[in-house]
């Protein structure tokens, strides 16, 4: 057998020369162990850098800042890296330097702002406001020029006023200097229209089939020269007791006082249908047409063709609308703030925002696709200095004579 303690070479390098080192009784304490930690110590874990945030980093390099502060001052912190050795720099401007040159800086200093109730006085806005309408009046760049004053003259009438209005004082207003609308029976192309700036003619009572002042204007009314033969066979026909042929003549003839009489005598549905008639030989744009088809508790034409060539000037239909108002306040208010939709879509922003603040419509914020006014006058994609000027007038108002929703309840009173 092989024997492992022993070994053929000139040096021994069996295990038996060493002490077993494997024994339980083996003490190692002559071995000494030093350790830079105490042997009580607890494991110190090392620092972690804090978490980045899921979300990108808003700014990934210094940038410039920029806020407006008191007394009409900018603010602007250049962006400059402190880290880097660059210095941290603040700049102050003062704004009236700044916009000195440009048109903005002359429509401030006419501002009679800032707007006090204790200090501001009434006829220092009621003159501003009057220069802004006749500013408007002379401005060749704007799309609308008459609506974009009308919002000036609404001003001055809640100053003169006291912020107190009813339909009947915006009607006015919406009919100043546009008081023509058609006469009924007519087609748009072939109608008469009644001035009501017309003084009476002075050789009235000399001309031919003269007959009673109108209510309308100061002309005088003209009587056909036929409208006798035309009352003579109707009354001829209902001698012969045919009533049906005496009220198709009299509708064709325009006997339009005969003709409903008669039909409101025969039956209910033979008067429908001469009503129906008559208001069908009105003009489609007659504003008649519109406060007929509101006070049949549906919404009028007009709010939803208004703004186009044909129709004409939207303002008389907006009068009727503010003058005549029925029970059914959803119905009014619903038609004045489509007619709103509707010139705003023409590109009226000014006429748009006019029937807006009669249909009580609220300020929105100009990231909501659906608001309809953020600024009164202004289309809220574009900057204007003007329209915040307006608006400054426009708020400090509905302070001075109560708020904003208030005051419009007076003009739907």
């Amino acid at each position: 057998a092989f024997d492992h303690t022993s070994s053929t070479l000139a040096v021994d390098y069996s295990y038996g020369q060493y002490p077993n080192q494997t024994g339980t009784t083996q003490n190692y304490s002559q071995y000494p162990y030093t350790s830079e930690y105490p042997t009580e110590s607890t494991w110190i874990a090392p620092e972690q850098p804090p978490p980045r945030p899921a979300t990108p980093e808003k700014f990934t390099m210094p940038h410039r800042c920029a806020r407006f502060g008191p007394g009409g001052h900018m603010v602007q912190v250049l962006p400059n890296l402190p880290s880097a050795g660059q210095p941290a720099l603040v700049d102050i401007h003062n704004l009236e330097t700044m916009l000195q040159d440009t048109s903005a800086q002359a429509e401030l200093r006419a501002f009679p702002g800032p707007l006090v109730k204790e200090d501001t006085h009434k006829v220092d806005v009621i003159k501003f406001s009057q220069n802004k309408a006749l500013e408007c009046s002379r401005d060749n760049n704007l799309l609308d020029r008459d609506s974009a004053r009308l919002l000036w003259d609404f001003i001055v009438l809640l100053c003169r006023q006291n912020g107190t209005v009813v339909g009947t004082d915006i009607a006015d207003l919406l009919l100043k200097e546009h008081r023509s609308v058609w006469l009924p029976g007519k087609s748009p192309n072939e109608a008469n229209l009644i001035d009501f700036n017309n003084e009476p003619l002075s050789q009235a009572e000399e001309e031919p089939g003269a007959g009673p002042l109108s209510l309308l204007s100061d002309t005088f009314m003209t009587v056909p020269e036929n409208l006798g033969k035309e009352t003579e066979r109707f009354r001829e026909l209902l001698l012969f007791g045919r009533k049906k042929d005496a009220l198709e003549a009299a509708m064709k003839s325009g006997l339009w006082g005969h003709a409903l009489l008669l039909a409101s005598k025969m039956d209910s549905r033979t008067h429908a249908r001469v009503m129906t008639r008559f208001a069908n030989s009105l003009p489609i744009n007659d504003p008649l047409q519109t406060v007929y088809q509101l006070m049949s508790g549906r919404m009028p034409a007009s709010a939803t063709c208004c703004g186009e060539e044909k129709w004409g000037d939207w303002r008389p239909h907006l009068a009727m609308v503010l003058s005549n108002l029925t029970h059914t306040l959803d119905l009014d208010t619903r038609t004045i703030a489509t007619m709103g939709d509707t010139l705003a879509s023409k590109g009226l922003i000014d006429a748009a925002h006019f029937c807006y603040l009669m249909a009580q419509v609220g300020l929105g914020v100009y990231t909501k696709k659906s608001t309809k006014m953020v600024l009164i006058g202004s289309n809220h994609r574009i900057w204007d200095c003007m329209p915040y000027l307006f608006n400054s007038v426009f708020h400090f108002l509905t302070e001075v004579h109560g708020k904003l929703a208030g005051r419009r309840s007076n003009v739907n009173a």
